[in-house]
């Protein structure tokens, strides 16, 4: 049956007290959200035996309180010989976004939840305390962090840097975030039976006590660290304009990301367009994204990165990718020169290429024609040299002449 019952309005929530009618059986407590006119159960508490004289009997829940300024539900206990009143932390967190962070830090975490209500002054109306999140738990070398963008379900904190001895375990089992909505004071309180500051228990994602670094939330959400990926090589490493190209990188650290992005781009100060695509994770060694459209060719220098948690990219660099615009023109030697013979061979390479000089290859699928204009340049008199010559052949006259040949 139950003993006691409260509604936490802000968040749609209630919370309510039960105890069996078994004698010496502990009771316990149960969350319920609010949503659309259903209620449904999310998370539900044990309550403890106390010993009364070697006697195992069960504390009652006699009244619930929200404080919803406070974020704390707080409940009296009866039943014994004593009273009792035990407060429990309503800040709680569901997610965080991304689900993994790049080890060397800096990547801004958004955290979800319920209950991120910054405290103020009941006279100013000025805030009590920054919001703090916290990385790692007690055993994080690096301090909490403050919060920003705050709104009741959600706040961001940029992540701390994971130092060599912890980065290892953090990287397989995640590292713990937590989150406190009275600043980093050194105060704790203990909800249920936790007998110290340092034990911290939870109920469907709401945190039931404190840590002795401040109000600290215990949710059991991780954010996994990794390292930063590398790029070896990319194949092809060009595309159109059009998109649609699909790129294999090839080289070490990467993952299976729901955030993870493949960035062009160009340090030219003239470049105007950065363009992104989801990375599709093959293996460790292989990745795969596929270019989008562009709407021009991309400037000297370009390159193609990467990011797993879709804000830090490669600590070792991005490679050269070329986005290639519409044939714009020939590139070849402005000059190619040699001696008249007979029958003169003449190698010329010619390429079609864009308006910033990228060559097409495979991209110009239009069949060519390429006319050569001979020119003579030179005129030097090396009578031996000319004695195949006729009247009418079609080079200058008279036939004393040492005529170099030029393609243009």
């Amino acid at each position: 049956f139950i003993t006691a019952l409260a509604v936490d309005e802000e968040a749609s929530i209630a919370f309510a007290a039960f105890q069996y009618q078994t004698t010496g059986t502990a009771g316990f407590l149960e969350k319920f959200f609010m949503r659309d006119g259903q209620i449904t159960v999310h998370g539900q508490l044990s309550l403890s035996l106390i010993s009364v004289a070697g006697i195992a009997t069960a504390e009652v829940v006699s009244a619930l309180g929200v404080d919803s300024p406070g974020r704390v539900l707080y409940a009296t206990f009866t039943g014994t010989k004593r009273l009792r009143i035990a407060a429990f932390l309503l800040t709680e967190i569901h997610s965080v976004v991304p689900a993994l962070a790049d080890q060397r830090g800096g990547t801004v975490i958004e955290v979800k939840g319920s209950g991120f209500s910054q405290l103020t002054n009941a006279t100013t109306g000025a805030p009590l305390y920054p919001i703090y999140c916290s990385f790692g738990g007690l055993t994080a070398t690096a301090g909490p962090v403050e919060a920003t963008n705050i709104t009741f379900t959600s706040v961001f904190c940029p992540i701390t840097q994971v130092d060599n001895t912890s980065s290892s375990v953090e990287s397989c089992d995640g590292q713990p975030v937590d989150v406190s909505v009275y600043g980093m004071t050194g105060t704790a309180f203990t909800g249920g039976t936790a007998a110290a500051s340092s034990r911290r228990q939870t109920t469907g994602g709401v945190s039931l006590s404190v840590t002795n670094r401040g109000y600290f939330t215990y949710s059991g959400i991780a954010v996994r660290r990794v390292q930063s990926a590398r790029i070896e090589s990319v194949s092809p490493d060009r595309g159109g304009l059009a998109g649609g190209t699909v790129i294999t990188l090839y080289g070490q650290g990467f993952t299976e990301s729901a955030t993870a992005l493949c960035k062009f781009f160009s340090n030219n100060p003239r470049a105007t367009e950065v363009l992104y695509a989801p990375m599709r994770f093959v293996n460790p060694t292989v990745a795969e994204c596929t270019q989008p459209r562009a709407e021009f060719a991309s400037l000297e220098e370009s390159f193609i990165d990467v990011t797993l948690d879709g804000q830090m990219y490669t600590e070792a660099g991005p490679v050269n990718y070329e986005i290639v615009g519409v044939p714009a023109n020939l590139s070849s030697p402005e000059v190619s020169a040699i001696v008249a013979r007979p029958q003169s061979a003449v190698s010329v390479q010619v390429s079609i290429v864009d308006d910033q000089r990228h060559r097409l290859g495979r991209l110009d699928t239009e069949n060519r024609t390429i006319c050569l204009i001979p020119n003579i340049t030179e005129d030097l008199c090396q009578e031996g040299l000319f004695t195949w010559r006729e009247e009418g052949d079609g080079y200058p006259w008279p036939p004393c002449r040492n005529n170099t040949l030029v393609l243009s």
